[in-house]
């Protein structure tokens, strides 16, 4: 079993309902090409709830281990797009958070989350029912999820250390250098790997947070991951950051931000500044505009945490 290691990492896996521990097993590697001196290889990760399916880059002529980066996708409603957007082989490049990556040194790893690209079930199957299709899909992993006693936020979890445990079974990954990002959901889910497995050395959230409790506020529609039973009062992202900065947390907000509300990423920002060590262990920049991806912000929020002493 992963070790919770706070109050707030033992409260919010409580919340989540069972799921599985990573098998650590390596990963099914169904093919391989190169891109630009990148080397891709699309990975199939055995997990507690099926296989996971991602692509794994690794800059090529690198030698001897790396650090390696968790690379989580977006939603924007998108769930046709996952992983692909993640590594630049769809979608804006701009945003190809994966694959800016490697041009810092990162082995990346971009997997599927349950609902996008090729985590859900096959087209012909998604063409028989609206059910299965989008929305109505995440909404019913969410669903049967509750009626089990489980979570979709669990699954999720579960998949993410399935991941880590993968990154961790390759001879080419600094085992002391892992760390985890990703720009909005994927920020959001990146902060919550990062809580729960001690793993992981640090994390840089782009735009992927506020107080749930301004978003419930303010009928703001979220992910549906993000309605966990139970998070609030109690656990809202202001103890949940402050539990992990001693590990490194560098965060983005964008000043008008509709989805992530700016004034909860303060809120969380002050509880952290209050931490032991939360000024030297944690960043938070603001861009203005609204919610989007900052390529600069990224790219310094990476090198930041690289640059940072090993997690011990």
């Amino acid at each position: 079993m992963i070790r919770a290691v706070s109050k707030a990492a033992e409260a919010f896996r409580g919340l989540l309902g069972p799921f599985p521990d990573p098998a650590g097993y390596p990963p099914r590697v169904s093919r391989t090409f190169s891109i630009d001196g990148v080397r891709h290889e699309h990975w199939m990760i055995r997990g507690g709830f099926g296989e996971i399916p991602a692509y794994a880059l690794f800059p090529e002529g690198a030698t001897g281990t790396g650090p390696a980066l968790l690379a989580l996708h977006s939603h924007d409603r998108q769930f046709d797009v996952g992983k692909s957007a993640v590594v630049g082989l769809l979608g804006d490049p701009a945003v190809a958070l994966g694959r800016l990556a490697t041009s810092l040194g990162f082995i990346v790893l971009a997997p599927d989350l349950p609902g996008f690209e090729e985590h859900r079930p096959p087209l012909a199957e998604r063409k028989k029912s609206y059910a299965l299709q989008g929305e109505g899909y995440e909404r019913l992993l969410a669903m049967n999820a509750l009626v089990c006693g489980r979570t979709l936020q669990g699954r999720i979890t579960s998949d993410l250390l399935a991941c880590v445990s993968a990154l961790l079974a390759d001879s080419r990954v600094d085992r002391a250098r892992v760390f985890a990002a990703g720009h909005s959901f994927g920020g959001q889910e990146a902060i919550w790997a990062t809580l729960l497995d001690d793993r992981i050395a640090g994390c840089l959230s782009s735009c992927g947070f506020s107080l749930v409790r301004l978003i419930v506020e303010r009928n703001i529609s979220h992910n549906m991951a993000l309605y966990v039973p139970g998070l609030l009062p109690g656990l809202d992202f202001d103890e949940v950051v402050a539990a992990l900065v001693h590990r490194g947390f560098y965060a983005v907000g964008a000043e008008q931000d509709a989805v992530y509300p700016v004034e909860g990423v303060r809120a969380v920002e002050s509880r952290v500044r209050s931490e032991p060590g939360g000024a030297l262990n944690a960043i938070f920049e603001y861009v203005p505009g609204p919610h989007a991806f900052s390529a600069r912000e990224f790219t310094r929020g990476l090198g930041w945490l690289l640059n940072r002493p090993a997690h011990p």
